[in-house]
């Protein structure tokens, strides 16, 4: 299995690995209200927005991914930062053919939501899209990418990473308790519920050691990661 920054090309591999992130341990993806239509129109709005010029949280730039040996991608984690990334939202959404009227609708749909997310850490880094196919779990994808995700930050300069979970999804809360995260706070208990049929979410920090998380001590945690994949 190879590690490696994702590409432009990986664009369709991407969409299906942020909505199956997004699904997490539900039924229903959340692409279901902030995009609507079918799956099939999700996973190609997600994929322009994926490879659209606008560096938005999307955008593949901020992907690491697993490739198999047939060229496509198993697993994801994007690591960036939200005060360059989140600006962009709307003019990925601009470039991919949304339209003013559209981008309120959405804007409408999903303010409550976005309304009671905590802001974002100074000089943070974001973990997002984490996700593994189905066929390919088990094999310790998700930790190691993390590990090169957060390596990307610290190399980057940034103090401390943040990623927000959904309260239930155990398996993934585990994941990132053992690569040092712990929980700072909760947030959503009614929007949540209400707009999205979901638990609240938790948000997770751990500190970002500068280089180190590329040496000998994150390497000495990867084995431990990947029993939890």
């Amino acid at each position: 299995m190879l590690l490696r920054t994702a590409v432009a090309d990986d664009a369709d591999g991407l969409a299906d690995l942020i909505y199956l992130a997004d699904l997490a341990h539900y039924t229903t993806s959340g692409y279901a209200l902030s995009i609507g239509g079918t799956k099939e129109h999700q996973l190609a709005e997600i994929a322009k927005l994926v490879s659209a010029d606008a560096r938005s949280p999307f955008h593949f730039t901020h992907f690491d991914v697993a490739e198999v040996p047939d060229g496509s991608i198993a697993a994801s984690v994007a690591g960036f930062d939200r005060t360059e990334t989140d600006p962009q939202m709307i003019p990925a959404l601009e470039e991919i053919g949304w339209d003013a009227h559209t981008i309120e609708q959405l804007t409408e749909r999903i303010g409550p939501v976005a309304a009671c997310v905590p802001e974002q850490h100074e000089r943070a880094w974001t973990i997002e899209h984490v996700a593994t196919l189905p066929l390919y779990r088990g094999q310790g994808l998700a930790p190691r990418l993390l590990a090169r995700a957060l390596a990307r930050g610290a190399e980057r300069g940034y103090g401390q990473a943040t990623v927000d979970v959904f309260i239930g999804n155990s398996k993934a809360r585990a994941i990132y308790e053992a690569a040092g995260f712990t929980k700072t706070c909760e947030f959503g208990h009614g929007p949540m519920r209400e707009i999205l049929g979901r638990d609240a979410v938790e948000r997770m920090m751990r500190p970002l050691a500068g280089t180190i998380l590329a040496g000998t001590i994150l390497a000495g945690t990867i084995k431990g990661l990947a029993q939890l994949n």
